[in-house]
């Protein structure tokens, strides 16, 4: 029951209203059906004993106005359930959207997370929104005092016919649990596939997919990797509902062999006169609720049982460690950075993206880190901005291991242009500054622009820096150029205004020219700051003061652009190719 408890104390702490409205329900819901037994067996002696018409009609308005208060009222208990329960989502999806943030970026990114995340969804979301597994409880509630309550109404009869009634309720209960506990197994297992229905069918919907489908014409060829997909839930479908119709078979074997039980007990004391018209119409009545009471409480158990299963996925997805944020030393600035002896392999990986990695970077000094694509560069940041943890040695920052550090003041010193730097859609102002009103900001604001070369192209938008980028929420978005994209991202690291600037490729798809200026400005604005370019271009090297030549996860070479074109090794041939190209 650790589920039931996690989601009554999140409701309770944010709405005990929503709590309070759901015990009522139960009791309105459970009072229901109860006068729908006594009702129609009232009325019926009315009319069959000699009372005067007015006074049988008053009696009826007044039976049918009480069920009618009832009714209204389980109807206002359901309206604000609802609208309550909807408050209680937004306040969870704002904490679940923090702790994925706070979660170490390396496990988000691992398939077992997912297949993890779309079971906790399961749990959370369930077949009827957000917390259904909680309302299946609290109608399991209903249900025992609907239960309890026929059961006192009908031990007037004859109570071998009593126990034998209850003992083919519990073997229908027993059967119908066992099956469907079987179909939800089957619900768990396809939640892999789930996660790869809504993958594919992203990849139709998608404005970034739409260009590689339509240029290399790969509707047939998707569709086709989509139709296999469909196909394996549609197994599993299949198999699901082919369970729970069993269930649905034993249901109705029992729920008809109760029937006749009842009718053929009630017909013989009909007959006999030991129960009137009215009477028979309420045992009647209170047996077939009673069936609707057993079926739908055994299913609230199976749906409670299915729940804490998807339970412990919620666990592993709400309480994912965070060993990044264990640091509590507060950081003012950066003076020096110290690999030692660092390994690094991405999670699930055999091979290591870093091996035996030591460098010494100093304050205000400006390196390069170069080399081929795939030779751990980028790992390499990833690391120091603390992405990842390593697996062996350490990384040092003014001679204190970074772990030490309290992480949000730690990526605070960090001005951070990423190769594939992400725009949101937002206004161009909130995209560069992350803060609030332009009146506060805007000298700031205007000034990151300027040095990243963007301010004239900010000035002639449409609306300026209020202007949205891309076309989520508006048709005149702003679409940015690749080069645009990383002017922004530029400004934005100058706003942050950190102690170390990272240059992480942001020329890739810049052509040499744009890459020069690029960088000849870059150097400029950041005099006087600790600068890290990392490209598998040369050109940058040219305006640092070291640079480290990264070659399959190593450091191949080390030293100035002058000692190591001086050393006749890798990396002048690679600087002579690369001229040779610029040159052509």
């Amino acid at each position: 029951m650790a589920g039931m408890s996690f989601l009554f104390g999140f409701c309770w702490s944010h709405d005990k209203i929503y709590i309070l409205l759901l015990i009522v329900k139960q009791l309105t819901s459970s009072a229901l059906p109860l006068l729908l037994i006594f009702i129609p067996k009232y009325i019926l002696d009315l009319l069959t004993e000699a009372m005067p018409p007015d006074t049988a009609l008053t009696y009826i308005l007044i039976l049918c106005g009480i069920y009618l208060v009832v009714r209204l009222f389980d109807n206002y208990c359901d309206a604000n359930i609802f609208v309550r329960k909807l408050g209680i989502f937004n306040d969870f999806q704002i904490q679940l959207s923090r702790q994925l943030a706070f979660a170490d970026y390396g496990q988000i990114e691992s398939s077992s997370f997912l297949d993890i995340k779309e079971k906790a969804f399961k749990f959370l979301y369930g077949e009827a929104g957000f917390a259904s597994a909680l309302e299946q409880m609290f109608s399991l509630i209903g249900n025992v005092i609907l239960f309890v309550s026929i059961i006192v109404i009908v031990s007037q009869l004859n109570i071998l016919l009593i126990a034998g009634f209850i003992a083919v309720a519990l073997l229908n209960a027993y059967f119908s649990s066992k099956t469907r506990k079987r179909a939800n197994q089957f619900d768990i297992e396809k939640a892999p596939l789930e996660r790869k229905n809504m993958y594919y069918g992203s990849l139709f919907s998608e404005y970034r997919y739409g260009k590689e489908i339509r240029v290399n014409n790969l509707v047939e060829w998707l569709s086709g990797k989509y139709t296999l997909v469909l196909q394996d839930i549609l197994k599993s479908y299949k198999k699901i509902v082919k369970t729970r119709a069993k269930a649905e078979y034993t249901n109705s074997f029992f729920n008809t062999l109760q029937t006749m039980l009842i009718l053929a007990a009630l017909a013989f004391q009909y007959a006999a006169k030991a129960i009137t018209a009215g009477d028979f119409m309420m045992y009647w009545s209170a047996a077939n609720s009673f069936n609707s009471a057993m079926f739908m409480a055994t299913g609230s158990i199976t749906s409670i049982f299915r729940y804490n299963d998807y339970y412990e996925a919620v666990k592993k997805y709400l309480n994912m460690p965070s060993s990044m944020r264990a640091g509590k030393k507060p950081l003012d600035d950066i003076e020096t950075i110290e690999f030692k002896n660092v390994w690094f392999r991405y999670p699930e990986q055999k091979e290591y993206a870093l091996k035996n990695i030591s460098i010494k970077i100093n304050a205000r000094e400006k390196w390069s880190i170069v080399g081929e694509n795939g030779s751990g560069k980028s790992t390499f940041i990833k690391l120091l901005a603390r992405l990842y943890d390593v697996e062996q040695g350490e990384i040092l920052v003014n001679g204190v291991n970074i772990k030490e550090y309290d992480y949000e003041k730690y990526v605070s010193r960090f001005s951070v242009v990423f190769q594939d730097s992400q725009l949101f859609s937002m206004s161009v102002y909130e995209n560069i500054t992350f803060s609030g009103p332009l009146k506060e900001n805007g000298p700031r604001f205007e000034d990151a622009a300027e040095k990243a070369g963007i301010k004239g192209k900010i000035a002639g938008l449409s609306n300026a820096e209020d202007t949205i980028i891309h076309r989520d929420f508006d048709d005149n978005g702003y679409e940015p150029s690749g080069g645009e994209v990383q002017k922004i991202a530029l400004a934005r690291a100058i706003y942050k205004d950190g102690s170390l600037f990272i240059l992480d490729e942001p020329t890739a798809s810049m052509d040499p020219r744009a890459e020069y200026e690029l960088y000849s400005h870059f150097n400029y604005v950041t005099k006087d700051r600790t600068v890290i370019f990392i490209s598998h271009r040369l050109s940058s090297t040219r305006f640092c003061d070291k640079v480290a030549l990264f070659s399959g996860g190593s450091i191949l070479e080390i030293g100035t652009h002058k000692e190591l074109m001086e050393s006749n090794h890798y990396y002048k041939e690679l600087y002579m190719m690369q001229a040779q190209y610029y040159r052509d």
